[in-house]
């Protein structure tokens, strides 16, 4: 992947920040490495990948994995999720410069698992910081919170944030009230 390709113009809509992975999954994974290393074990191949800061790596598949780090160590990481028919909107000289898997994926081929590593460019940087800001992800939080149906843990999860408590702070920075008091009716500040 390296800095062979960007991705220009995000959208929302398009891209979704990873928590977990389901069964029968069609997207491919972008992940970051922000910091700490850890490494990995890729349990169909038994190949094993270092995530180091700075890195980055394109994925497709549904291989299982353990992940290894010293204890201590805080691992800081983004994963970004895209369906392949995500990028058939880009200009066929920006699909020119994907990888042949990439490419397999968006025009329907049957594509075996792939891990592609990288390195992250300031662009990608960017890029990250872009999408870990966007106005996006508060405004799909307060709409789930105000239907009342799901928890401040499963909404946060939804919007990407890992930490139930972070997810709070930025949503009553937000909205200047918290995710449970939206739950239960009260309106927050647009």
């Amino acid at each position: 992947m390296g800095s062979g390709f960007a991705f220009g113009n995000l959208n929302a809509e398009n891209l979704f920040v990873c928590n977990d992975y389901e069964e029968g999954w069609t997207a491919s994974v972008l992940t970051f490495f922000i910091c700490g290393d850890a490494g990995v074990v890729i349990h169909k191949t038994n190949d094993y990948l270092n995530e180091i800061s700075g890195q980055n790596s394109l994925e497709f598949g549904s291989a299982m994995e353990t992940e290894e780090w010293p204890a201590n160590q805080r691992i800081f990481r983004v994963q970004i999720c895209m369906e392949p028919s995500f990028l058939k909107s880009y200009g066929s000289n920006q699909l020119d410069s994907l990888p042949l898997q990439l490419k397999n994926l968006i025009e329907g081929n049957k594509q075996e698992d792939f891990i592609l590593p990288g390195t992250t460019t300031p662009a990608m940087q960017l890029a990250i910081g872009q999408i870990l800001t966007c106005p996006y992800r508060m405004e799909k939080a307060r709409q789930l919170l105000c239907e009342g149906k799901l928890s401040v843990a499963t909404v946060a999860n939804i919007v990407g944030y890992a930490n139930t408590g972070h997810f709070a702070v930025a949503f009553k920075r937000k909205f200047s009230i918290s995710p449970s008091a939206c739950r239960l009716g009260e309106k927050p500040t647009i």
